[in-house]
């Protein structure tokens, strides 16, 4: 069922051996077949990054939905998958890429042990070959391939000081100097996930590293370690090739959607200028979650909490405005103002002092009374001084 797509795998494997770039070098045979697997999926990796943003800004929102919900988690699920839809969001994003290299990892795991499987003896005596040499399954189709003749008949698999088609546990068991290239192919291995990991956790220093990533970040270099000391060597140079690969494409990323300079994004060190493409690279994210969270509180679709608020705000206006119109104050209308004689208004006959708007204003007897000052009657005393 699935021959036609191990077939397909080695003849591109066969037609990248034969270029005169690579020279009949396995190693590099392998190191193009990988590129090209990794620049298939690169438009799935940057969807993948831009989904990743998305989650990073909408964190603290997402974070009052499981503590407003930490009582019932069935209520929980069902109002961040409601928060999902509506921001379009898709929990699942980051990891789809991963997911679909997982078929190109088996086929390419199938081939390199297609390729150096051992022949039987009647494989052996139809092939004219040594039992237990190499007998290549999946260029069997191909039999003009050079790849075919360099290892039909062959029992090892010879590239940059190793025998690609043993793994790191055999060789060890000859000495640890046969074992040691394979040793540090592993430790380079382990040292590239682990720095993708870092490059991925650099980019939102305000925002907490969320705990999955946080065991991602020790477990996958482990992990990688383990896998590859007992695959053969062909496939750690896929798992070598792929993340190097990865980490110039975070890098590449990094630098253009989040702002963060070249070293900074390649070493994942540092901190970040994060005013970063939006989840669908249209627009500023702020990871913090600050503004997304005044956005929510001033009334978001999801409305928990604000409309509650602001209903009651509506009602405590709405009473206020109906005391205020039903009772007139007395300084409104019932009681005169205290302050009637120095409104600047003259009455009949009277002496009126005062300023009006800060200006002199006149009394009843034609006199002038001073800017702001107070009124100028003359008392019963000066009268009869004058008269004297």
């Amino acid at each position: 069922m699935f021959d036609p797509f191990f077939n397909g795998i080695a003849w591109l494997l066969a037609w990248f051996y034969e270029l005169p770039l690579v020279g009949g070098s396995y190693f590099w045979a392998i190191t193009l077949l990988t590129l090209t697997i990794m620049v298939i999926v690169t438009p799935l990796n940057v969807k993948a990054t831009r989904s990743m943003m998305t989650m990073s800004a909408m964190a603290p929102e997402m974070k009052k939905i499981q503590q407003e919900f930490a009582d019932d988690r069935q209520k929980m699920n069902e109002e961040l998958l409601a928060f999902y839809r509506e921001n379009k969001i898709n929990p699942l994003g980051g990891c789809l890429p991963m997911l679909l290299q997982i078929p190109f990892f088996i086929i390419l795991y199938q081939v390199i042990y297609g390729l150096t499987r051992g022949a039987s003896a009647d494989q052996a005596a139809t092939l004219g070959i040594e039992e237990g040499t190499f007998a290549p399954k999946y260029l069997d189709q191909f039999p003009d391939s050079e790849l075919y003749n360099a290892l039909l008949g062959s029992s090892d698999m010879p590239s940059v000081g190793m025998d690609l088609s043993r793994s790191a546990a055999a060789a060890l068991q000859d000495s640890f100097g046969a074992g040691l290239p394979y040793m540090v192919l592993i430790l380079v291995v382990a040292g590239s996930a682990f720095l993708q990991q870092k490059q991925m956790s650099v980019r939102n220093p305000n925002v907490e590293m969320p705990p999955q990533q946080k065991i991602l970040l020790r477990v996958l270099p482990i992990f990688f370690a383990f896998i590859s000391f007992n695959f053969a060597a062909g496939l750690v140079i896929y798992f070598f090739v792929s993340n190097l690969y990865r980490i110039f494409q975070n890098a590449a990323i990094s630098m253009r959607l989040y702002n963060i300079s070249g070293v900074q994004a390649l070493l994942g060190i540092g901190a970040t200028n994060l005013a970063t493409a939006g989840g669908d690279g249209s627009g500023p994210i702020d990871t913090t979650g600050e503004e997304r969270t005044n956005k929510t509180d001033k009334g978001t679709p999801r409305g928990r909490g604000s409309d509650k608020n602001e209903t009651k705000g509506r009602t405590d206006k709405g009473s206020g405005s109906k005391g205020d119109a039903g009772k007139a104050t007395p300084s409104d209308s019932a009681k005169p103002s205290r302050n009637a004689k120095s409104t600047g208004r003259s009455k009949p006959g009277g002496n009126s002092g005062g300023t009006n708007n800060g200006k002199p204003s006149t009394n009843g007897s034609g006199r002038t009374t001073p800017k702001g000052g107070s009124s100028s009657r003359s008392t019963p005393a000066r009268r009869k001084k004058k008269r004297s």
